[in-house]
């Protein structure tokens, strides 16, 4: 019975089990450091030199090159430029868990005479416990990628002054996906639901007890039921000259995101004297006719940059100085090495003047201006035929002569023009020129020579100069025909030629 045993009781003790609810918040992440790469300096150059592959001739565009030849112009520098900044991104996912544990307390009551009462009440407590997951993960603060777009050259040799060399190459690509919204990059994970069943709370007194405190129990629970968060990088890929760099991964992972790389550093374009790279390179720029000479002239250029449209934050487009660039000495050669014929054949005088050609009366002479002789000893001069950079070849008279033909006549100190391929001219000395010694004039005009210009003896070497000359000194002699003797006053010899 009851009375025999207190444990017998009308109230019989119960077990009830309880759900509990946890819900998340992501705390704003705060930069925990950054890690950044920059080549932002093409450390371009450059030269003007003198293109082999046009010319018949191989010049030393330093020291000097014709009118008339070709330039090739060439830039060199990194193929691309960059400039990023990545953030490691951090911060805490905040579980707010709420259960509400229904206990049973279990006591006896005291009776008199009569057996103790087990006696049971349920207790509802309501429990709210927070506890955190950390994310990590790296996005991008800046990114710019340059490819190489042109370059500009500038010289007083180029045609106009300047040329414009495109970039022949492949530039670099990128795959690229950024955000700057957190959900993009944690993924938090939902707590499994879990559930508590409480024991019956009877600490066999005959008061009341108070329900434990188990929210530690509760929020190990929790835990233990709550996956790290998946987190994910923003993602980059570089690819160059078929070769990829993963530089950022934005695989989903857990926890923790893997620290990204960095832009790979590209080895210099060479310049195309040293290698087969033509990325910035111009050939066949023909030097103007009209340009005189002029020395070391000076070169400048620039080197533009196209920002690549996939960015983080970019500044636009970029352009450098290229630095270096050789001077370019434009010399345009004229010789001059004329000849007057010697008539020694008709030449009557007893003592012949050997220091100057004979010119008969009423004779032909010729003169012979050669285009080809020695000039300054530069590569591409020498000793060599000239007449590529001839404009005009003249001789000039000291006194009146005819063409060939005797058609027409060419007053005295007139200058005469010469066809440039020709070698030798015929001219016709008239019977009135008065004999005597004279100096016939010649002169090889360069092509580029201006209207009021200066003269060196046989070669113009010195570049101020644009006119070749020589002067030939000539005997103008008469001579003795149809000569005869009638009489003579000599009487030794009259019996010759009196009857």
């Amino acid at each position: 019975t009851s009375a025999d045993n207190p444990e017998c009781d009308d109230d019989v003790p119960i077990e009830t089990p309880t759900t509990g609810i946890c819900a998340w918040t992501i705390d704003q992440p705060s930069i925990a450091t950054t890690q950044g790469k920059s080549l932002m300096n093409p450390e371009a150059s450059g030269h003007i030199l003198a293109d082999d592959h046009t010319n018949d001739r191989h010049f030393e565009a330093t020291k000097g090159i014709p009118t008339s030849e070709h330039l090739y112009a060439n830039t060199w520098g990194y193929p691309y430029l960059f400039n990023h900044t990545f953030n490691n991104q951090t911060g805490k996912i905040q579980y707010n868990c709420s259960m509400n544990v229904k206990y049973t307390l279990v006591w006896r009551e005291k009776r008199e005479g009569k057996a103790d009462k087990r006696r049971t009440e349920p207790k509802t407590v309501h429990y709210t416990f927070s506890f955190d997951r950390s994310y990590d993960y790296w996005d991008i603060g800046k990114l710019e990628i340059f490819a190489i777009q042109k370059a500009t050259m500038n010289n007083y040799a180029l045609p106009s002054g300047s040329v414009t060399l495109n970039a022949a190459y492949t530039p670099p690509t990128t795959l690229l996906e950024h955000s700057t919204q957190m959900n993009d990059h944690v993924k938090p994970a939902n707590t499994v639901t879990f559930t508590y069943t409480p024991p019956i709370v009877d600490k066999g007194g005959r008061s009341k007890p108070s329900p434990p405190n188990d929210e530690s129990k509760l929020r190990r629970m929790a835990e233990s039921n709550t996956k790290d968060p998946e987190v994910r990088n923003d993602n980059l890929q570089f690819s160059f000259n078929n070769k990829d760099a993963e530089v950022m991964n934005g695989e989903w992972v857990l926890n923790t995101a893997s620290t990204p790389k960095e832009i790979p550093v590209p080895s210099k374009i060479r310049s195309f004297k040293d290698s087969n790279e033509k990325v910035l390179y111009a050939e066949s720029q023909l030097i103007g006719s009209k340009l005189i000479n002029k020395a070391n002239t000076t070169a400048t250029g620039t080197i533009f940059y196209k920002m690549l449209e996939q960015h983080v934050n970019g500044s636009g487009d970029q352009n450098f100085p290229i630095t270096g660039i050789n001077t370019v000495t434009v010399h345009t050669p004229v010789v001059n090495y004329s000849l007057v014929s010697d008539d020694q054949k008709h030449n009557q005088k007893t003592t012949p003047d050997i220091y100057s050609s004979a010119l008969i009366l009423d004779r032909p002479f010729s003169v012979r201006i050669p285009t080809t002789g020695q000039h300054i000893t530069y590569p591409g001069y020498g000793n060599r035929d000239y007449a590529k950079y001839i404009r005009t070849k003249q001789v000039q008279f000291p006194f009146d002569v005819y063409n060939k033909e005797q058609t027409t006549f060419i007053p005295k100190n007139t200058w005469v023009d010469v066809p440039v391929t020709q070698l030798d001219t015929f001219f016709f000395l008239p019977v009135w020129v008065d004999e005597g010694k004279y100096q016939i004039l010649f002169r090889t005009i360069a092509e580029n020579a201006p209207s009021s210009f200066t003269v060196q003896h046989n070669a113009n070497v010195t570049l101020d100069n644009h006119v070749a000359v020589e002067s030939v000194p000539v005997d103008v002699i008469g001579r003795v025909y149809d000569f005869h003797i009638t009489d003579i006053a000599d009487y030794s010899w009259q019996i010759v030629f009196r009857p």
